[in-house]
């Protein structure tokens, strides 16, 4: 029952700040599929529609969520996809605002890992220091 209601606030609030933002959203990522230049606005409205899914996310697997709610989250925010390519190609150009909002969206993953690590047995904090500061180029492997 805990996780049902849980459910069904996480699809409200998905609802609720999906109303607002999906149309400038959209209109963003048709930019994208056209290559056209992209604005500081434009990279907030990607920016905050990626927060709200990372939130949730976080939530949902310190629950003990499966793998089909993940889904069934990912389903709710389809432009993730190609939002994320282009503020990783982007993240140079972002103004203060902006880098604000893309730190806190690196801190909502590291979060996720480490929720997804604790479900696992693994302590990810231990683990993350045992990888290498700087990963070899391709090309010398």
């Amino acid at each position: 029952m805990k996780k049902f209601f849980f459910m069904a606030v996480v699809a409200f609030m998905t609802l609720l700040s999906a109303c607002g933002s999906q149309g400038a959203a959209e209109g963003v990522a048709k930019k994208i599929d056209n290559h056209e230049q992209l604005t500081q606005e434009d990279f907030g409205v990607m920016l905050d529609y990626i927060t709200p899914e990372l939130e949730q996310m976080v939530k949902l697997i310190e629950m003990g969520a499966d793998d089909k709610d993940v889904e069934a989250l990912n389903k709710e925010f389809p432009l993730t996809e190609v939002f994320l390519p282009a503020i990783m190609q982007n993240e140079q150009k972002f103004d203060e605002a902006n880098k604000k909002k893309s730190e806190k969206i690196a801190q909502l993953y590291m979060e996720a890992f480490r929720a997804a690590a604790k479900k696992q047995g693994v302590n990810f904090d231990e683990f993350n220091q045992e990888l290498p500061a700087e990963l070899p180029a391709v090309d010398s492997l």
